[in-house]
Parts: C-alpha cells; sequence; structure tokens
C-alpha cells in the first residue's frame, strides 16, 4: 500500500500515522534512494476527476471542472450542477426548466410554443388543427382550448372531445324500441303504435264506422 492523498480521505489520522508514518501524504518512498517521490495521482486513482481535467501539482492533484459543473470533494470528481434546482425565474412564463449535463434547457409547458424571439406563447389549437372538435365548436383558451357541443353530443371530462349520447339510456320511446344513432335516435314502435314527427310512439286511432 502506498500513501497518497486518497489514503487520507478514508484513514482517521490515527490510522494513516500507524500505516504510513510521518511519511507526507501524495508522496512514495523510493525503495532505491529512500527519498519521497511524487505521486501522480491524476494517474493512480481510477476515475479521478471524472467529468473534468486533473492537473497533478506536488504531493497532490487538483480538479478543473468545466462550466456547469462542480468539484466533490469526497468522490474526488466534478458533478453536474441542477440549475433548475439551485435557481428561480431562469425560464420565461409559460416554461419549465429541464436540467441537461452541465446546461439546462428551457421547454414550454402543455399548450404553448417557442416563438422566434425565444418565448412560449399561447398555441390556438383550435385553427393549428382542423375539426378537433369534431360534432362541435372549438374555443382557445390560454393554454388550452375547449369543446362546445352540439345537441345530442357531450363534452368530456377534459372538455377536448364531443362524444355521441345515448339517448336510448333514457328510455324515450315508451310504446317502441330505441335504436341509438350519431347525434340523435329513432324509435321503432310497437304493433298498433306509429311514429309521430316527435320521434314519439303513440297508439294509431281507429278509424270510425
Amino acid at each position: 500500500m502506498f500513501c497518497t492523498i486518497f489514503s487520507q480521505l478514508f484513514l482517521s489520522s490515527a490510522q494513516y500515522t500507524q500505516l504510513c508514518g510521518n511519511q507526507l501524504p501524495g508522496f512514495i518512498i523510493d525503495i532505491h534512494t529512500g527519498k519521497p517521490v511524487d505521486i501522480d495521482e491524476c494517474r493512480d486513482i481510477p476515475g479521478v476527476c471524472y467529468n473534468g481535467v486533473c492537473i497533478n501539482q506536488v504531493g497532490s492533484f487538483r480538479c478543473e471542472c468545466p462550466l456547469g459543473f462542480s468539484y466533490n470533494d469526497q468522490l474526488l470528481l466534478c458533478e453536474d450542477i441542477d440549475e433548475c434546482v439551485n435557481s428561480d425565474h431562469l425560464c420565461f412564463n409559460n416554461a419549465f426548466c429541464v436540467n441537461i449535463p452541465g446546461s439546462y434547457r428551457c421547454e414550454c409547458t402543455k399548450g404553448y410554443s417557442r416563438s422566434p424571439s425565444g418565448t412560449c406563447v399561447d398555441r390556438n389549437e383550435c385553427s393549428e388543427i382542423p375539426n378537433i372538435c369534431s360534432h362541435g365548436e372549438c374555443v382557445d383558451t390560454p393554454g388550452s382550448y375547449v369543446c362546445i357541443c352540439h345537441a345530442g353530443f357531450t363534452v368530456t371530462e377534459d372538455k377536448a372531445m364531443c362524444i355521441d349520447v345515448d339517448e336510448c339510456e333514457q328510455k324515450p320511446c315508451g310504446n317502441g324500441t330505441c335504436r341509438n344513432t350519431v347525434g340523435s335516435y329513432n324509435c321503432l314502435c310497437f304493433p298498433g303504435f306509429e311514429l309521430t314527427h316527435n320521434n314519439d310512439c303513440i297508439g294509431k286511432t281507429q278509424p270510425f264506422r
């Protein structure tokens, strides 16, 4: 075992002295001359200064970390700085921060798109996506849109689509069988009943004799 500054990170002062004596950290004794020789930690410590540049110094070393990284003196490497956590208001309104190695980027929230100036502006889904509200009218809102549905249709919980109403669930054909259609329904009347203009089944009137 050789004694380096790396050893000192994991040994107490007493343990270091017991194992290494008064030998200076960062040096090894040359068995031929008996003199201390500087250890190249950059070469001998696996993964030292990861993400950065290791610079050997007499009896030690230093890590130079690139922009967006900071030195971790316990792990002996350059760690990415999460700018999204450490700083506020990095992104414009209607955008959120995404951390990436060494930096960050801003992405527009749902319902917004990036303008030529770099800001996030409201998308007009009603004009961008034809028939987005099939069987209804599209109304643009900040960051979204809502559908106003035609008769015979109802809007979904997120107000993003119009779906057919099954009128037959309400049993509108008292004297007939209900058949659901897109946006409406039909009554198939039982024998002895006839369909009215209101789509209802009533008893046929018997002619006078």
